[in-house]
């Protein structure tokens, strides 16, 4: 038996038909994914500018020397653009700890750490639950991120949103 006899997929289906279908096929679930992708922002969109604030704990002393305003930012996991650096603010680094004399817990200052406080400017999608960048970053309060500038990294979290 013959698969293809006459340029007919078993006699009966035309090969050039099949190609078509499948291409319509195709066509149809990509235009589908498209149209209904919650994880995408739509075209058309209209974007603002806010400003957060991402707090970097457990930094070695002298880290603040190496950000400037201007300082471009990315997620260090993803390499994902998060925004731009406006503002920054040093803190002492401080560790809750247990004081065993007198049985309570306290904050102490650790040495040869610090805290940075980066304000970070970018333009952003309101979704009225989400903030969503054109590249599909979510900006959400208590949101764990990598941070990257140009010769500095950490971990931290957001801490404020400025709408």
């Amino acid at each position: 038996m013959k698969i293809i006899k006459d340029k007919k997929l078993f006699g009966k289906i035309s090969i050039f038909d099949m190609i078509i279908a499948i291409i319509g096929v195709l066509v149809i679930v990509f235009a589908y994914n498209y149209l209904y992708s919650s994880n995408s922002v739509k075209v058309g969109n209209t974007y603002t500018n806010v400003s957060f604030q991402i707090k970097l704990d457990n930094l070695p002393v002298g880290t603040s020397e190496q950000i400037s305003s201007g300082d471009l930012i990315y997620d260090n996991e993803t390499n994902v653009y998060i925004g731009k650096v406006t503002d920054y603010e040093t803190q002492e680094f401080k560790r809750i700890i247990e004081d065993y004399e007198n049985k309570k817990y306290v904050e102490a200052v650790v040495p040869d750490r610090e805290t940075v406080i980066l304000t970070v400017e970018t333009s952003v999608y309101d979704t009225g639950a989400d903030l969503i960048t054109a590249n599909n970053y979510y900006v959400k309060v208590g949101k764990e991120l990598h941070p990257r500038g140009p010769s500095y990294a950490g971990t931290g979290y957001i801490i404020h949103i400025d709408r």
